[in-house]
């Protein structure tokens, strides 16, 4: 006796969402993203270790004590950021410099300390160089520890002076044009936007 054949159906095709689903759906994942960016950013100085009003101290006092003898300058600086933070978080050996090319402008720089929510650096010249400031996701702390820096931004007419023992306060997504004169040297401290980059992190992979 010949075997009875069923019938074959095919599964049913889920039914693609619809433009008006798709935009909903993408939406809703902006606005938790935004949320989350805003709380992070409430609480983001919990991930960083450094304080750049404790910076500015340290370096004027750097500068009090040693003048312009920058390697007894630098020293100071990293043996009390040593004292403060362990050989763990600080680069203690003062010999590791780099070129660094950006925003056009050369200089030297002494990694002190790098990380994921922040990075320390001693940067500077002995010849002079100038360039743009590049736009950051997070406040730049520029401490000039000897000679003078210049700056300005677009719509600005006058020039900003920036001598030994001051800060150059960048704000998040400011941008300039800035020189640095011959010798010239500086801390900069430069917080990471540990928000933005989570933020972007979770879009990206999403």
């Amino acid at each position: 006796m010949p075997e009875k054949r069923t019938k074959y159906t095919p599964a049913p095709v889920p039914a693609k969402p619809g433009k008006m689903q798709r935009w909903m759906t993408w939406a809703t994942i902006f606005c938790i993203v935004v949320g989350l960016y805003s709380w992070l950013d409430t609480i983001k100085d919990r991930w960083y270790i450094f304080d750049h009003k404790a910076l500015h101290e340290l370096s004027k006092e750097a500068i009090a004590l040693h003048n312009d003898d920058m390697p007894k300058v630098i020293s100071h600086i990293v043996s009390n950021l040593t004292q403060t933070h362990g050989t763990n978080h600080i680069n203690v050996r003062e010999h590791e410099w780099v070129f660094n090319n950006a925003g056009g402008a050369m200089g030297a720089m002494y990694i002190i300390h790098a990380s994921i929510t922040e990075y320390l650096i001693i940067f500077g010249t002995p010849l002079g160089t100038e360039g743009h400031t590049g736009r950051h996701t997070a406040d730049d702390y520029f401490n000039i520890l000897q000679g003078e820096q210049w700056a300005f931004a677009a719509g600005d007419l006058t020039m900003e002076r920036y001598p030994a023992g001051s800060v150059h306060h960048l704000p998040r997504g400011t941008v300039k044009q800035y020189k640095m004169h011959e010798g010239c040297w500086a801390l900069e401290m430069d917080p990471i936007d540990v928000a933005f980059r989570v933020c972007r992190y979770a879009l990206l992979n999403f």
